[in-house]
């Protein structure tokens, strides 16, 4: 079934400059369920989604259209002076589509918990680009509760004997990079294994936070890349996908920035708190070349 706790909307017209949280937000916690999204092109980039790296431009989101299954956002990228660096017109447009497979005439898919994130670019310029994209997710939205430096005072939680095995004030989150078997969600056979990231609570503790914030604090949340051309990401040239577990937010994003990808790498401070601040905090993130 669909979980609430993983629920994420988006607090505005323009993802560039809104910010992403939990359902349950209150602009009074300053406590943010934080997805993020880039884009990169012709060495330029662009916040498709909240701002990782400060001074980034944002970019240009000229259509949203919301559907019962999937929200489709565009976006319009070019330099500021309509020029790409060989001199020549650049006009990149990019969609990134949320898709829920909520197919009642398929109970499998209807009961997978996924959801499809998609980037496909056009050039509607002159010139060939290299555009690259980058989505991900942090620790914030696996912890229920905010950390003590936020100032706020954790809400509810079990109480009794089952009290000191909550986790509402233990904020380490966890990562690996792992494997999972693929299938129709996929699009491949059930025996394929793909590249896959994961991240959740250190603590795992089922049914044990009670109220509207809590979040996704038991189970893990996995980021799979998928490509085009196959289930595979081994199968892309190398360097065209990669995976960064448990790195840090800000500086994994700077590195997108600088080169285009966020670095196949796992971090060695694992478990740590969320609450270290964008540099460190804890979070999974995939890069891909689009072409």
């Amino acid at each position: 079934m669909r979980s609430p706790l993983f629920q994420v909307w988006t607090f505005g017209r323009s993802t560039p400059s809104s910010i992403q949280n939990h359902w349950s937000f209150n602009p009074d916690n300053g406590f943010n369920a934080r997805t993020v999204a880039m884009a990169r092109v012709n060495g330029k980039s662009y916040n498709l989604i909240a701002d990782p790296v400060a001074g980034q431009m944002d970019a240009e989101q000229v259509a949203v259209v919301v559907g019962a299954t999937r929200t489709e956002l565009q976006y319009s990228l070019q330099p500021a002076d309509g020029t790409n660096e060989s001199g020549a017109l650049a006009n990149i447009q990019i969609n990134m589509t949320f898709t829920s497979a909520l197919i009642p005439s398929d109970i499998q898919a209807y009961m997978d918990p996924v959801v499809y994130v998609t980037f496909h670019a056009t050039n509607m310029g002159s010139q060939a680009a290299d555009v690259e994209v980058m989505f991900g997710v942090t620790g914030e939205l696996l912890v229920s509760q905010p950390a003590p430096e936020t100032g706020v005072t954790p809400g509810p939680h079990a109480t009794g004997a089952r009290e000191s095995a909550c986790n509402d004030t233990d904020w380490d989150v966890s990562f690996q990079e792992t494997e999972v078997q693929a299938g129709a969600w996929a699009g491949g056979a059930s025996n394929e294994l793909l590249r896959a990231a994961r991240i959740g609570h250190a603590r795992q503790n089922p049914l044990c936070s009670l109220g509207d914030l809590t979040k996704g604090n038991w189970g893990w949340q996995y980021l799979v890349p998928v490509t085009s051309e196959s289930t595979k990401t081994s199968s892309a040239a190398p360097g065209d996908v990669s995976i960064c577990t448990g790195c840090g937010l800000r500086t994994s994003a700077e590195a997108f920035v600088t080169l285009g990808d966020v670095g196949n790498t796992t971090d060695l401070e694992n478990p740590r708190p969320f609450n270290q601040g964008l540099n460190r905090e804890p979070a999974v993130l995939v890069s891909a070349k689009l072409g």
